[in-house]
């Protein structure tokens, strides 16, 4: 269903002056033109050379600068189509039960987002993936927008990309993902971070194209529109209230990596992203307690160090 969606969706761009993917062709006379050229084009298209953006900050009209050389530019060029490949990235494993890496994608995605919004007003930041962090340097410069950004999401995706790397996680370490609530939530937060930056090049003059974002919604791409509350007629309490998929993560007292997804029928607390996942019972060495602990509707696996145990 993802990979006919996508094909519809290309097959709809590819006639778009606007699409992304194209060939450069260099001229064979050595005169070092080059062109764009589209399937349905029968002449390439001349590629002037850029040498400046101007970029635009949505609330902060003022603010119309222009970027020169296009060597600083690219910075913010990179991270606005990196967050993009990120979100589409983290859509698609969302989509396919792959919470885990899903997760990761979604906390890089948001971080390129705060990031060049912060890069377009001239706040330095760190060279860092820590999200939660880049969230409070972002209300410190624009608090209407980070009020409406859930900060317990954003601090459990900072700490989901720290296991990465398993050797750096201490025993303890735990965190629960729910399918639904992070798919949401992340819908949410990227279509208020992803318009609040649009650039150009100078040579376009004031107007600014429609980002890769706003194309694939007009065009019912598959990977931005399947299952995206924004684009259905259910709201998000509805959506994320409904059956739920949740991941479960946790490096046990004796360093053992401890994972468990399943199914519960109905979320009853939608806001709410700070689980203690896999807790210990009684005898630590023998029990694990599962942080939704009302009715589970399936278990689908539970694994011990990378492999799956039998089901009792």
């Amino acid at each position: 269903m993802l990979l006919s969606s996508a094909v519809r969706a290309e097959g709809i761009l590819s006639t778009n002056e606007q699409i992304i993917n194209f060939f450069i062709l260099h001229s064979a006379d050595g005169s070092g033109q080059t062109g764009v050229e589209f399937p349905t084009c029968a002449k390439p298209w001349t590629l002037a050379a850029t040498k400046a953006f101007r970029f635009h900050i949505l609330g902060m009209e003022n603010r119309n600068e222009i970027i020169e050389p296009l060597t600083k530019a690219k910075q913010l060029i990179g991270l606005k189509n990196s967050s993009y490949k990120d979100y589409i990235g983290a859509r698609i494993l969302f989509l396919n039960d792959q919470l885990h890496q899903a997760a990761i994608l979604a906390n890089t995605c948001i971080e390129k987002e705060i990031k060049s919004f912060l890069y377009a007003i001239g706040i330095p930041h760190k060279d860092n993936h820590d999200t939660f962090k880049l969230l409070n340097l972002l209300s410190r410069h624009d608090a209407d927008t980070a009020e409406k950004i859930n900060s317990d999401f954003v601090k459990v995706l900072t700490k989901i990309y720290r296991s990465r790397y398993h050797e750096d996680l201490g025993a303890g370490y735990n965190f629960v993902i729910a399918k639904k609530k992070f798919l949401a939530e992340l819908d949410d937060i990227y279509a208020l971070l992803e318009k609040k930056v649009r650039y150009n090049s100078v040579r376009m003059g004031e107007s600014f194209p429609k980002s890769q974002y706003e194309l694939a919604i007009l065009s019912n791409y598959g990977p931005v529109i399947l299952n995206n509350f924004l684009y259905t007629n259910q709201t998000k309490e509805e959506f994320v209230t409904s059956e739920e998929i949740v991941f479960e993560f946790r490096i046990a007292h004796n360093s053992e990596v401890i994972e468990a997804l399943y199914k519960i029928p109905k979320n009853i607390e939608p806001g709410r992203f700070l689980y203690e996942g896999l807790r210990p019972g009684k005898d630590p060495t023998k029990q694990i307690k599962l942080s939704h602990h009302y009715t589970i509707s399936e278990l689908i696996y539970v694994s011990r160090n990378g492999h799956l145990l039998p089901q009792k």
